[in-house]
């Protein structure tokens, strides 16, 4: 008796160590983003980054072998007309990977479009961020859920059925569009950063590139910190006496 259970409780321990060696190969890579977010550099579910991970329909945290309206959580159920990022009850990142994953935004998936080069390779995309870092998207991999909802207004009942995807089929620059939640699509998980500067071309005649925020600031919305002319550090008081260049 104590045999089996020494086997049963050796199975146990390595089936736990396998698990834990899988959820060590996602990586939140940090891509430079200015909001600071990372993107993770496999799907949910996938096995590496060159591989589709598995299939949910939006607002759900388990696959099945078919996907209809019928079996669908949240298709044209108005009550689900909210962003689910990091809900575990409907996040599947959340619920899948733990921690600080959840699903990406609409906003957030706008800002990887827009600040992402986005290189066509090996039937899928090179996505390289501002920072040089760079995340693949496979071609198995060609629509991909966010956690934003069509419309937030309840008493849209049409829209209730439908939430915001993007697709990554053809060569293309991939685009966003709205989907029927029932549908089966791939999730990609992020985490929160902190927000990155980045540098943004304005078309100046000298080609000077200026930051997208201030030093030390939160956002491109924010105050950043104060600094003394020709010195690197912030300090409690401003006076001439303390100062590094003054005279």
């Amino acid at each position: 008796m104590k045999r089996v259970f020494r086997l049963i409780l050796a199975a146990s321990l390595c089936l736990g160590l396998a698990n834990a060696a899988f959820a060590a190969t996602v990586v939140a890579v940090d891509l430079g983003l200015p909001s600071g977010t990372r993107w993770a550099n496999m799907d949910v579910g996938a096995k590496s980054p060159e591989e589709a991970g598995t299939l949910f329909a939006w607002g759900e945290t388990k696959t099945k072998k078919e996907f209809t309206k019928k079996n669908s959580a949240t298709f044209q159920k108005s009550k689900y007309n909210m962003d689910i990022s990091g809900n575990a009850k409907l996040d599947v990142a959340r619920a899948k990977l733990g921690g600080k994953w959840r699903m990406p935004t609409e906003t957030e998936l706008i800002e990887l479009l827009e600040y992402g080069t986005w290189i066509y390779s090996n039937g899928g995309y090179l996505v390289k961020g501002p920072n040089g870092n760079s995340i693949f998207l496979s071609k198995e991999s060609l629509e991909m859920w966010t956690s934003t909802p069509k419309s937030s207004d309840k008493l849209d009942f049409d829209n209730a059925g439908q939430s915001v995807c993007f697709s990554l089929d053809g060569k293309e620059i991939p685009k966003i569009y709205w989907h029927g939640r029932h549908y089966p699509m791939h999730v990609r998980g992020v985490q929160s950063g902190s927000p990155s500067p980045v540098a943004v071309d304005l078309g100046l005649p000298s080609g000077t590139r200026w930051a997208s925020m201030e030093l030390g600031a939160e956002d491109a919305f924010s105050f950043g910190d104060y600094f003394a002319w020709g010195e690197t550090a912030t300090k409690k008081e401003y006076t001439q006496e303390n100062s590094k260049t003054f005279e």
